[in-house]
């Protein structure tokens, strides 16, 4: 004569079910998600971007720098020239001595650009409409579904233009 189990038969059911049911909704979430990954198209990631162009650049929005916090700032990218203004009391030092090559606060710069591959350069700057630097400088900007520029250990990210805002700054 066999011992009677003290467990329930319709109990030992019960336990199996909740991992078979766990099981087949797992399942399910693996299903779907290959599925629409395999569905969707390719999202380029890292470098897989191509390079900035002038109709990206020229009426992009600026918004934000990576790293700290300097009050806000407004970059205007028109044909040739650049515009970079502050609220504050100065722009990042970093920025305007990157830019200017001078430490001496401003609240704007001005001058003219290029833009070759990777490379933007800026030229004949001029801080706060008064003081004018002659030579030139140069900072990597590169394209990530957004653009930045870097300069001095900080990337400045801005919205590419939309193709009705180029029309506006020619």
């Amino acid at each position: 004569m066999e011992p009677e189990s003290s467990i329930d038969p319709w109990m030992e059911g019960q336990q199996v079910l909740p991992r078979l049911t766990h099981d087949l909704v797992l399942l399910s979430v693996v299903t779907l998600t290959l599925g629409l990954s395999a569905c969707g198209g390719r999202v380029d990631v890292g470098s897989g971007y191509g390079p900035v162009t002038r109709e990206l650049l020229i009426g992009a929005e600026y918004h934000h720098p990576t790293g700290g916090k300097y009050g806000h700032l407004d970059w205007d990218f028109r044909e040739t020239e650049f515009r970079l203004t502050t609220d504050a009391d100065a722009l990042p030092p970093a920025l305007v001595e990157a830019i200017a090559g001078t430490d001496e606060p401003a609240r704007e710069v001005t001058g003219e650009w290029e833009l070759a591959g990777e490379t933007l350069t800026f030229s004949n700057i001029t801080l706060d409409r008064t003081t004018e630097f002659a030579g030139q400088t140069t900072a990597r900007i590169f394209f990530t579904g957004v653009i930045r520029i870097q300069i001095a250990g900080t990337q400045y990210v801005f919205n590419q233009a939309r193709p009705d805002q180029t029309s506006d700054s020619e």
